[in-house]
């Protein structure tokens, strides 16, 4: 399922380099993401991602022990996930 994560980081340029360690880290629950920059807020970022077992995703997502990485790639939480309208 197609999903869509938004939210704020404190430099653009430190979280797009740390695309590869979070494919990595959510690999076992997601296929592939593009992440997008606002065009008039370069500190928002969404990323349409291909999630393959949405609990996992959740898991991963707000495991303790990945604070550390999200606090490197400089997000800012909270991160707002959108699943599609037909899947409530």
């Amino acid at each position: 399922m197609m999903i869509i994560a938004r939210n704020k980081v404190r430099n653009i340029d430190t979280f797009l380099k740390g695309g590869q360690e979070r494919n990595d880290l959510f690999a076992t629950a997601a296929s592939s993401w593009q992440t997008f920059q606002d065009k008039d807020d370069p500190t928002s970022v969404v990323l349409a991602i291909e999630v393959t077992d949405m609990d996992k995703f959740v898991s991963i997502l707000n495991a303790p022990a990945n604070a550390e990485m999200s606090e490197r790639h400089t997000v800012i939480r909270p991160i707002i996930i959108s699943v599609p309208a037909a899947s409530r």
